[in-house]
């Protein structure tokens, strides 16, 4: 944890408050969550030290001092399949060296601390078609890891960032590369993500954004 913590506080300058670990020290001066994993001595990379405050669908209680394949179980072709291809990268990633990735998903409203899917998947069921353009949220989650040199553990960054929708496709252009990712996601990590839930009110956000006209006499029609 020190060492992160130092690697994170000489970009950023001294940190600011009294905290009880160097890690939430370090944390405080960054938009991202940090986790620290450390390669046991049977060969496994588990998660041993974090500072969590934006989850995406998982919490700290449940998934600290896992190895990749208890973290990665629940997706598809999670374990032992990318944990193992995730292992070797890690095992092969050089200090200096800094690895990045997103991922992304939609969800209704703008909370950042989502450590379960469960209260936005209902909220998604109650809303109503009309209104999806301007309540749904594109979530993007950034990572990063890096290697640490004195200890070989990894640093493993997650920033969340949360925009309207309405905002992400407000071009045709954009609306359309939207739609075009939305139905090419493969149906199991589809069926993983929940999307299901979530495709009547993404296609009608993205009827709306590209008929605007239709969609707004659409709306007067159904207000009687």
């Amino acid at each position: 944890m020190t060492e992160a913590a130092t690697t994170i506080l000489a970009a950023t300058g001294p940190a600011v408050g009294d905290w009880s670990t160097p890690l939430e020290a370090a944390s405080a001066m960054v938009s991202d969550d940090l986790c620290i994993m450390v390669r046991d001595a049977e060969g496994l990379w588990r998660l041993k030290a974090a500072s969590l405050c934006t989850p995406t669908y998982w919490s700290l209680a449940e998934k600290f001092g896992k190895p990749l394949g208890g973290l990665h179980a629940p997706v598809p072709g999670g374990d032992p399949g990318l944990a193992a291809r995730i292992s070797r990268i890690f095992d092969g990633l050089r200090p200096g060296l800094v690895l990045e990735r997103c991922n992304w998903s939609v969800q209704p409203g703008d909370e950042r601390f989502t450590p379960s899917s469960a209260p936005l998947k209902v909220r998604a069921q109650a809303m109503q078609e009309a209104d999806a353009l301007d309540q749904l949220h594109l979530r993007v989650e950034r990572q990063t890891i890096r290697k640490l040199p004195e200890t070989g553990a990894l640093l493993f960054t997650i920033r969340i960032v949360i925009d309207p929708l309405r905002a992400a496709i407000s071009t045709s252009h954009h609306a359309e590369a939207f739609a075009s990712a939305w139905q090419s996601v493969d149906p199991a990590m589809a069926r993983y993500k929940g999307w299901a839930i979530y495709d009547r009110l993404v296609r009608a956000a993205l009827d709306a954004s590209l008929n605007p006209v239709t969609s707004k006499r659409s709306r007067k029609d159904e207000a009687g």
